[in-house]
């Protein structure tokens, strides 16, 4: 008991946010017994009565007709992983090459605007250089 009083002293917490902290977990750990645990008990004690009665049933039961939800399940789950892993990063080379293009265009008539505006200046220039050389 020493060790731990002691051991408290050390922390040097706030005695709010402590007292505040002990409540929480005090809250939590009752709505856990409250709530939690027992609908918990109840779903394990529902899940043996009707695993105990499918387990004298086995012999009628069709074993084709509870093994293809797992199958379809399973299905369903690998062709998420394969478009994920394949079809999302053809995706992205896709995107990256349009990208890519679409920059290169912008680029390309970014510099359209101004070799246009060098030739609008060039006329302009010329037309300066002209009344210079009359006068």
């Amino acid at each position: 008991m020493y060790s731990e009083s002691r051991a408290f002293e050390t922390l040097n917490i706030n005695t709010e946010n402590l007292e505040e902290k002990i409540t929480n977990d005090i809250t939590e750990t009752l709505n856990f017994i409250n709530r939690y645990l027992p609908s918990l008990v109840s779903g394990l004690y529902a899940l043996g009565i009707e695993s105990a009665m499918l387990y004298r049933k086995r012999y009628t039961i069709d074993m084709l007709a509870m093994i293809y939800p797992l199958i379809i399940a399973s299905v369903n789950k690998l062709l998420d992983i394969v478009q994920k892993r394949y079809l999302k990063k053809k995706q992205k080379i896709k995107s990256k090459h349009n990208t890519d293009m679409l920059d290169s265009c912008m680029a390309n008539a970014i510099a359209g605007f101004t070799d246009i505006q060098v030739n609008n200046l060039q006329e302009v220039e010329l037309g300066f250089f002209e009344r210079v050389a009359r006068e």
